[in-house]
């Protein structure tokens, strides 16, 4: 980021949930087509671009397999707003970037791949998902992403970006984990707990 740049991001929860087919029923200008339930994030992002500074970065993140949302539907918003110049970055969040995904026309090669082959106009598309360690973010890098985002491999490892810097193998501590183990990582009871809920994280 260049120096002085400041960054808001989007994180789309009750946006995306308007986006779904199957969620939102509504009959007003928010319902119904894509265009329609698409238009409450194009409506916040084009409201945030109108009032910050030029130099601020605006990014986005989708959740493409979550609230019953169709991948053919999220393949084209992310087109159109990546390619609007209304956001810097696209932050595709997919769990495992090298899932399948669940749909069975779309389950024919990964789906990172899907969002990598969009025309981004000036905008620069990050991935996260599973990304544990040097060889997983080399590999989406080369699969074409611009950047990637960190999670769980963060979350193992507070000084992952430094551990990467020093040996770009390196691989987050394998889970389960602790609950010691994760205090001495610099998380809270309340995150501990939330973290109960992912599978065989925290043992």
């Amino acid at each position: 980021m260049p120096e002085g740049w400041k960054t808001t991001t989007v994180f789309i929860v009750l946006p995306a949930q308007f986006l779904s087919p199957e969620l939102n029923q509504r009959k007003d200008r928010w319902g119904g087509s894509l265009e329609n339930r698409s238009g409450l994030i194009r409506e916040v992002l084009n409201r945030i671009r109108g009032i910050v500074h030029p130099d601020l970065q605006l990014g986005l993140r989708l959740s493409p397999e979550r609230f019953g949302l169709r991948m053919a539907e999220v393949l084209d918003v992310a087109q159109a707003i990546m390619q609007s110049g209304v956001i810097d970055w696209l932050d595709m969040s997919l769990w495992d970037f090298m899932k399948v995904p669940e749909e069975r026309e779309f389950a024919h090669k990964p789906l990172m791949s899907w969002f990598a082959e969009l025309d981004r106009g000036t905008a620069r598309l990050g991935i996260a998902g599973n990304i544990i360690g040097g060889g997983e973010a080399r590999q989406a890098m080369e699969m074409g992403a611009d950047f990637v985002l960190i999670g769980k491999g963060a979350i193992l490892a507070h000084d992952f970006p430094n551990n990467i810097a020093a040996d770009p193998d390196y691989q987050s501590p394998s889970r389960p984990v602790s609950e010691e183990f994760l205090r001495k990582e610099g998380l809270g009871s309340a995150f501990i707990d939330y973290m109960r809920s992912f599978g065989a994280f925290v043992s």
